[in-house]
């Protein structure tokens, strides 16, 4: 235990209880998804706690269990995170504009 009480609570606070339950109480999550992640999260969380040492030697699981989690946070996330494809890339295009008109070089008579 090199982190400690409070490292081992904060770590399975932070990789399988959060994630769990926002999945678990999130309504904006397709069915299948959802059962999918949750699947996945759970059978991390059950290798972890069969294996007496959270991350330890499983590569392949503990890679695993980073990724459901952040599949978990990205799935569950608020709908302002994404903006339609044309408003994004028309906002883009007008900053650049804008940016070009505003810094254009002055040209002096000696250059």
């Amino acid at each position: 235990m090199t982190v400690g009480i409070p490292g081992v609570l904060l770590m399975v606070f932070a990789m399988a209880v959060w994630p769990l339950g926002r999945l678990l109480a999130s309504a904006d999550v397709a069915k299948g998804r959802g059962a999918l992640i949750s699947a996945m999260l759970m059978f991390c969380i059950g290798h972890n706690i069969t294996e007496s040492g959270l991350f330890e030697r499983d590569g392949i699981v503990r890679t695993i269990f980073f990724f459901v989690v952040a599949l978990a946070h990205y799935c569950t996330m608020d709908d302002k995170r994404t903006a339609p494809v044309k408003q994004a890339g028309d906002d883009v295009m007008r900053e650049l504009r804008r940016r070009k008109r505003k810094h254009r070089p002055v040209l002096t008579a000696g250059e």
